[in-house]
């Protein structure tokens, strides 16, 4: 899978013998290898809906964080509406929320631990879990953790 994401514009691809094709719509929302995670949380492609809103400021693990509300442009995925909290001071998201097109919870993103890439603040480790929709009740739980890129030799 490879992305193309710019601002309010988000696209998936599949790499096939080095060539690039659109992701499937119907594909975007499935689970990778019986994980919580799907392609859509793996891109954070929402995080590049357009339209964006800061809905206000709260605390997140402490820290003061910018409450920010995306709404999908469109009906690919399963998220209708994502809130993402981003760090005040560093710019690293600490959690996100998303909701289907009846408002229910689906999923919650918990950053454990953020790592500098370039300078950089970005995902180090994060646990997503998945809920049974209109209930609070957590079906399933995938820790991720991601290790910084290494440099190519020439």
């Amino acid at each position: 899978m490879a992305s193309q994401l710019r601002q309010g514009n988000a696209k998936l691809f599949s790499l096939s013998q080095g060539k690039a094709k659109p992701f499937p719509t119907e594909k975007i929302g499935q689970r990778i290898l019986d994980s919580d995670v799907t392609y859509e949380d793996l891109s954070l492609r929402f995080l590049y809906w357009k339209d964006a809103t800061i809905m206000g400021q709260e605390k997140i693990k402490m820290q003061q964080c910018h409450k920010i509300r995306l709404v999908n442009p469109t009906n690919d995925g399963r998220y209708s509406i994502v809130y993402a909290w981003v760090h005040q001071k560093f710019g690293a998201l600490m959690q996100v929320t998303g909701y289907n097109r009846d408002g229910k919870l689906l999923k919650r993103f918990h950053i454990t631990d953020i790592m500098e890439v370039n300078k950089v603040q970005t995902i180090k480790k994060m646990n997503i879990e998945t809920y049974k929709p209109g209930s609070n009740k957590v079906i399933g739980i995938t820790y991720l953790e991601f290790t910084k890129p290494k440099k190519l030799g020439l």
